[in-house]
C-alpha cells in the first residue's frame, strides 16, 4: 500500500470511528455483518492457549469475541490507525496492539494463529488484490498453524465502487501455489463473501508430500 492510499484509509476509518463510536459500524460493519464474520474465521482450529495476531484489528473487538470460546488466549492486534490502536489499548489492557504496518515494517515474533477480516474490501486501495496477496504471504510467516481471512467475491450479487471483489479461484491458486497447499475455501455462505484457512504441516509431516 502506497503512503497516499495509507492516508486515505487512516482517514477514512478515523471518520467513522468519530461518527460511531466504539462499534462495528466504525470498522465498516454492521453489528450482524461483524459477527458472522468472526463467527466463520474462529472456526479454523480451536484456539485456547495459543498466540493470537489480528491484522487490521481495529478497535479490538475480535479479542473479547475469542474469549466468549477459548481460554488463555495471548492476543496482538495490528494496525495502521493509530487512534484505534490506542482506544482498544485503553480499553482491553490484558492484550496488546500495536500501529504498524506489517508490509513495511514485519513483526518478527511467532504466533499460533492470525485472523485479517475485511481490510481486503477497500477500493481506496490500489491493485487490492496485489495487496491481498502480499498481506496474506507476509502475515502466513508468522503463523505456526494457520491463517484465516475474508474477502469480497467477485460472484457478488451487487458490485458497488466502494468495495474491491477478489476472485476466488485466483486466490486460491496463488494461496496453494506459493503459501501452502493445505486450504479450505468457503464460498458457499452469506453476503458473498469467501473465508479461507491457511494451514501449517506439524514438522513431523514436512517430508515430500
Amino acid at each position: 500500500m502506497d503512503e497516499q492510499a495509507k492516508k486515505d484509509v487512516i482517514q477514512f476509518y478515523g471518520s467513522l470511528f468519530q461518527k460511531y463510536g466504539d462499534t462495528p459500524q466504525s470498522c465498516g460493519w454492521s453489528p450482524e455483518g461483524q459477527k458472522f464474520r468472526f463467527e466463520k474465521l474462529i472456526n479454523i482450529a480451536a484456539l485456547d492457549n495459543k498466540k493470537i495476531l489480528d491484522i487490521g484489528c481495529g478497535l479490538g473487538h475480535l479479542y473479547p469475541f475469542i474469549l466468549k470460546r477459548y481460554k488463555n488466549v495471548e492476543y496482538t492486534g495490528v494496525d495502521i490507525n493509530q487512534k484505534m490502536i490506542a482506544y482498544a489499548q485503553k480499553k482491553y489492557k490484558k492484550a496488546r496492539f500495536i500501529c504498524r504496518d506489517i508490509l513495511e515494517y514485519p513483526l518478527k515474533e511467532r504466533f499460533g494463529f492470525a485472523f485479517i477480516s475485511g481490510i481486503f474490501n477497500d477500493s481506496i486501495i490500489p491493485d487490492a488484490t496485489n495487496f491481498l496477496k502480499r498481506m496474506i504471504s507476509e502475515t502466513f510467516k508468522m503463523c505456526d498453524y494457520g491463517l484465516a481471512f475474508n474477502f469480497i467475491s467477485t460472484y457478488v450479487n451487487l458490485n458497488s465502487k466502494s468495495q474491491a471483489c477478489h476472485d476466488p479461484v485466483t486466490i486460491l491458486d496463488y494461496c496453494i501455489n506459493n503459501i501452502t497447499r493445505k486450504v479450505s475455501l468457503f464460498h458457499h455462505y452469506d453476503r458473498c463473501e469467501v473465508c479461507l484457512f491457511l494451514y501449517k504441516k506439524p514438522d513431523n509431516e514436512k517430508k515430500d508430500n
